[in-house]
């Protein structure tokens, strides 16, 4: 063997490295990927802020940030992907996200010879973490910090300006029929919590518990935050329940307000964006 050809072999084993994700499993990366396959549209778009969108070559239907994504191959949802059809696109690396990628999934495609990563943020200061680590797959690792420090400083930006402020109570809908808002353990819970707003759904049971009329009108919500997570959210509220909390501070003072459900559900450097509309909504005096 040449000595270039050593050189070259060597340098492909000192790229190869192995690492945990986030379901405890352990993954074998050979070299930095140059197919990739994404089990989630947060991971797809933290593959395109890291500029790796070009290796991307499969994605969920529900991936639809950056409007690029949309002309990709489809393997299906994140929760049941087509397992042959992300074999037929060859790719070198599989990042998925709990807990739409289960652990049985992961194992299946990685006994058919794929390695494949799953993340789990679970929390807001998970999200630079596993930019980090994602990164450091797809041979970003650099850009990922970047990445990370730009969300994580506008966190800690955001506590700063908010530290004096009053709080003020919300519900945050995320769907109807039943009523269902959000949670302690959710993101959407953190971005209020940093915004100095109250979440009310942090005051019953799960990550998207159910909620009824009545409750809502005993909780009194300063403001009610609408999000698109389920279609037809806005028009059904006007239409159906507007006037049943007419009493409730927020419908009075028309406190009522729509937002993404991207910005805030997906653990992406867009969050940020999601977190500067919240705080717009609950302190606008800070923004006069």
């Amino acid at each position: 063997m040449c000595f270039q050809s050593k050189l070259i072999v060597y340098f492909l084993v000192f790229l190869s490295f192995i690492i945990k994700d986030d379901l405890g499993r352990v993954v074998k990366i050979d070299n930095i990927p140059q197919r990739i396959v994404s089990l989630g549209p947060s991971i797809t778009e933290i593959l395109f802020d890291l500029g790796v969108g070009n290796k991307v070559v499969g994605v969920t239907n529900f991936c639809d940030y950056p409007k690029y994504v949309l002309k990709l191959p489809k393997i299906g949802g994140f929760v049941n992907p087509n397992i042959e059809k992300i074999v037929s696109l060859h790719p070198d690396v599989v990042i998925g996200i709990a807990p739409g990628t289960r652990k049985e999934i992961a194992e299946e495609i990685t006994s058919l010879g794929i390695p494949t990563y799953v993340a789990y943020p679970e929390s807001l200061e998970d999200i630079g973490k596993n930019i980090i680590k994602i990164g450091k797959i797809v041979g970003k690792e650099e850009k990922a910090k970047e990445l990370a420090k730009y969300i994580n400083s506008n966190f800690s930006k955001v506590r700063k300006i908010t530290k004096n402020l009053k709080k003020v109570k919300v519900l945050y809908l995320v769907g109807f029929e039943p009523f269902v808002t959000a949670g302690e353990k959710t993101f959407a819970n953190d971005l209020i919590e940093i915004a100095k707003g109250e979440n009310l759904g942090k005051f019953l049971r799960g990550n998207y518990p159910r909620c009824s009329i009545e409750w809502i009108i005993s909780k009194s919500p300063d403001v009610i935050i609408l999000s698109t997570m389920q279609k037809g959210i806005t028009k059904y509220f006007i239409k159906n329940v507007a006037d049943k909390l007419s009493s409730v501070p927020a419908v009075k003072n028309k406190k009522i307000f729509v937002i993404n459900s991207a910005l805030v559900d997906r653990p992406t450097v867009r969050i940020i964006k999601g977190l500067e509309k919240i705080l717009r909504i609950l302190h606008p005096e800070l923004f006069k």
